[in-house]
């Protein structure tokens, strides 16, 4: 029998457990809304402090005699309080960031008739799409700040950086003009003293920001202020807030090198241009100085009690690493007067005393942090800079400090310089890019000699030996050293050319093993022509007298050649001198008895003359015996002539089309093919009836030809293969070019081309290219529509996929049985017309088989040449009849019939 238990106990034993269930409800939200932040600061005016507390779950609980909380948000990653009296009244300030993604606020919480309420709330971060500026919100003791903030602005103590401030006034933001300047009241006070040093810019340290500047309207528009430390007084920092001076404006400075100290302040205070200006503008009178760890205080004399520009100096108790920020906390002059600075500078320790540059140039050797701007900190120092480079050299055997200290010097702008970059350059101690940038200094430092030198030394690179001759001057001394360097470019191409070997591949082509790389020797074998036409760009910038007076007397035919195509050059820089060039050319031609120098005065008088001078030309070249020498100057003048396209040169390019040399003929085809509808009515017409001309005439050659292979037919078969093998390779085949389309050029046009290939092979002159460039040029011209090719597929078989026999064999035997030869000559050459692309020829019929067999010499020859069979390629197999020749024939035929001409 199980006992009983009393009932009392039992009842008791519930409320416990009730009791505890409650507890344990009432201490949950508690325990999860762990706080975030929390901080004890009197709320209530007691005196007493009083707990506020900020919880995960977005309530912020605060005690006091108004106790209360206030929801802020569902839940708060991250947050952070502050508390601010403004006018008798206490504020709490929430920074939050809640929400995904990431959301922060500020909230502002005040009490008003016993509760806790949210007054404002405002959001924080970054502005714009590329957020170049954020904003904050800073709680003080008297008073709540939004400001600006940018993440290369900062001060040096790590208080709040203050841009385009606002204060609250209870209700919401107004734009404050005196700000705090959150420096402890136990800094220590400076006292400044008149300068009596010379003035010299800081190396060392540099004005990196300023809290205002005028213009500006937000801090993305802050820029660095130069005018603080630039040295000169007739520029400016100054403010023009209506209702202050400026009181809580910084400037901070950072230095150029991380291993400096700042030691000293100098101070220009006011406008020193006039007595006047001085008094309309306020003054600094108090400032304070800060860096990571220390805080002072200057006090300034008035600036308006002394000389006009005087300079106050305070040297800091101990010299601080790192950057440096300066306060402005008051001034001298009304109470709302606009505050102007002229100077304010910091030095670091020793700098004043002449070792500024030794640093920098210290900094540079060593390639620390800072050593790019300190090395531009060099290039505005002059001498000093140069000697402290230069004992930095002599102390260093570093490859790699001396190519940064080298590169520090090229940018002193200074002669003293001038010694040691040409030694840099000379000994080797800069190369490719930083070479050439040596060289452009040198060339502004009008080292001539140093120049020449480097351009003729052959180890080299050529494209530094072009910067050399590029920075020389072609005036004075370096007018002659150009010269002399031509000569020696002159000597050295034409020994280059004499030693070159011939290649021993075919038809000029290099031999398989110097397919490769070119190596150095061949890269120096090519650096002649290169430098000289660097010689004759430079040179074209002189003036054209000198280069007359220089190219007259000289006695060397390369020298002499390369000042008559500066002085051709000369002529676009500056159009006057055309009738002093082409006058001195004229008077130079006849007597010219060279071919380099005939070369170059025959292209600047055809580039440059007029009608008269193109006739005195044409005299002159027709009065030159005939030979190679005269055709290729034939060819330069109508290719210059063609370059630069007029009236007075038709003539002349008219007669080259019936030169009897062809690549006369080449050349004046291709000038007149590049004539356009602006030439006059007759040049058209002219050039017209010259390429009709070029595309009717036979081809040179062509009659032979037709004779020997007329002889040819009489011949054994043997004969005839060997007449085959010894004549001109036609287009298309296997030892010459591809062979174009004849099916796409209807009419004159494929009577021409195919003269062409019939009369041209490679390594013999005959009229395969002259032939083909009237075509191209009548297509180019626009000419005739007869003569123009029409646009379609190509209707060539060796264009179409072979298909292997094995995928259809019923159809690859029929084939088999009419197949047709590619090259072979006698009644094989009848059946070859059968191949597609070539419209009006017959297809030749299937019984013709054995025929073409005895033609190929058996069986076995036919098995051994190449043949191609005449049916369409086979389709997958079912059963159907195979087209008929005839059909084919006739198909063809249709496709390829030309369009009827519209041409009257």
């Amino acid at each position: 029998m199980v006992p009983r238990v009393p009932r009392v106990d039992a009842h008791r034993r519930a409320i416990a457990v009730a009791a505890s269930a409650v507890a344990l409800i009432a201490a949950a939200p508690r325990a999860l809304a762990a706080p975030l932040a929390a901080l004890t600061e009197d709320v209530d005016g007691d005196g007493a402090p009083d707990a506020i507390e900020l919880g995960s779950d977005g309530v912020v609980h605060i005690g006091g005699a108004a106790r209360g909380q206030v929801k802020l948000a569902p839940a708060i990653a991250q947050g952070r309080l502050a508390v601010s009296h403004y006018r008798g009244r206490h504020y709490v300030v929430a920074q939050i960031t809640s929400g995904t993604p990431a959301v922060s606020e500020a909230v502002i919480l005040r009490a008003d008739g016993g509760a806790w309420h949210e007054v404002l709330r405002l959001a924080l971060g970054g502005i714009g799409l590329d957020h170049d500026y954020g904003v904050a919100v800073d709680a003080v003791a008297d008073g709540i700040y939004r400001y600006q903030t940018r993440s290369d602005i900062r001060r040096c103590d790590g208080k709040p950086a203050y841009l385009f401030a606002e204060k609250f006034d209870g209700a919401r933001f107004r734009p404050a003009s005196a700000l705090p300047s959150n420096v402890p009241d136990t800094a220590a006070l400076l006292v400044a003293r008149l300068d009596g040093a010379p003035p010299r810019p800081p190396l060392l340290y540099q004005a990196h920001a300023a809290s205002l500047q005028i213009g500006a309207g937000d801090a993305g528009g802050l820029l660095i202020p130069r005018e603080l430390d630039d040295g000169r007084l007739d520029t400016l920092w100054r403010e023009e807030l209506a209702a202050s001076t400026g009181e809580g404006q910084f400037f901070t400075f950072e230095p150029r090198a991380g291993q400096v100290r700042a030691a000293q302040l100098r101070v220009v205070p006011g406008n020193p241009a006039s007595s006047a200006a001085m008094r309309s503008f306020n003054r600094p009178r108090r400032l304070a100085v800060v860096s990571a760890h220390e805080a002072w205080r200057v006090e300034l004399p008035d600036a308006a009690s002394e000389p006009l520009g005087a300079a106050f100096v305070v040297d800091l108790p101990r010299p601080v690493a790192g950057c440096v920020t300066v306060v402005l906390e008051s001034t001298w002059g009304p109470p709302q007067g606009a505050t102007a600075i002229a100077e304010l500078e910091v030095y670091a320790e020793g700098e004043r005393g002449g070792s500024g540059e030794a640093l920098l140039a210290q900094v540079v050797a060593e390639g620390a942090s800072g050593a790019t701007t300190a090395a531009a900190a060099l290039g505005k120092r002059g001498a000093a800079a140069v000697a402290a480079i230069d004992s930095e050299l002599a102390a260093t055997t570093d490859p790699a400090a001396r190519r940064r200290l080298v590169g520090a010097l090229a940018r002193v702008a200074d002669p003293a310089a001038a010694a040691t970059l040409g030694h840099a350059a000379t000994a080797g101690w800069v190369r490719d890019q930083d070479l050439i940038e040596v060289i452009g200094a040198l060339g502004g430092l009008g080292q001539v000699q140093v120049l020449h030198d480097l351009a003729a030394t052959r180890s080299l690179p050529t494209p530094v030996r072009a910067a050399a001759i590029a920075a020389t001057p072609p005036t004075g001394a370096g007018f002659g050293l150009l010269t002399e360097l031509d000569g020696a470019l002159v000597t050295e191409d034409l020994a280059t050319r004499t030693a070159r070997p011939a290649p021993r591949g075919r038809a000029g082509l290099a031999p398989i093993g110097r397919l490769s790389r070119p190596d150095e020797s061949e890269a120096a074998d090519r650096a002649a022509p290169v430098l000289r036409r660097a010689v004759i760009e430079r040179l074209s910038t002189a003036p054209a007298q000198a280069l007359i007076a220089a190219a007259v007397p000289q006695t060397t035919a390369g020298v002499a050649g390369d000042l008559w195509r500066a002085a051709t050059r000369s002529v676009r820089a500056a159009p006057g001198n055309r009738a002093t060039v082409l006058a001195a050319m004229l008077d130079a031609l006849p007597a010219a008895a060279d071919y380099e120098r005939r070369y170059r005065l025959v292209d600047g008088v055809a580039s440059l003359g007029d009608a008269a001078a193109l006739r005195a030309l044409a005299t002159q070249l027709g009065g030159l015996p005939a030979g190679p020498q005269t055709a290729a100057l034939r060819q330069v003048a109508i290719r210059s002539l063609a370059a630069t396209p007029g009236p007075d040169g038709a003539a002349l390019v008219l007669a080259g089309a019936a030169d009897p040399d062809p690549g006369v003929r080449l050349a004046a085809l291709g000038a007149l093919a590049g004539h356009g509808d602006a030439e006059p009515a007759e040049a058209r017409d002219a050039a017209d009836r010259a390429l009709d001309s070029a595309l009717t005439l036979p081809a040179p050659g062509a009659g032979a030809l037709a004779g020997h292979r007329r002889r040819s037919r009489s011949r054994s078969r043997r004969a005839r293969r060997r007449a085959e093998r010894a004549r001109p390779v036609p287009r298309g085949r296997r030892r010459g070019p591809a062979r174009p389309d004849l099916g796409r050029w209807p009419g004159a046009a494929r009577a021409a081309f195919a003269r062409g290939a019939r009369g041209h092979r490679p390594g013999r002159s005959g009229a395969g290219p002259v032939a083909d460039r009237p075509v191209r040029a009548v297509a180019r011209r626009g000419g005739p529509e007869h003569l123009r090719p029409r646009a379609g597929p190509e209707r060539g078989r060796r264009d179409r996929p072979a298909r292997p026999a094995g995928r259809c064999p019923g159809l690859a035997r029929r084939a088999r049985r009419r197949r047709v030869p590619r090259d072979r000559p006698g009644r094989g050459a009848r059946a070859r017309r059968a191949r597609p692309g070539l419209p009006g020829r017959r297809q030749g019929p299937p019984r013709r088989a054995r025929a073409i067999r005895r033609a190929l010499g058996g069986r076995r020859q036919a098995r051994r040449r190449p043949v191609r069979p005449v049916t369409r390629p086979c389709q997958p197999w079912r059963p159907r009849r195979l087209p008929r020749i005839s059909e084919l024939r006739a198909r063809r035929e249709t496709a390829a019939r030309p369009a009827p001409s519209t041409v009257r």
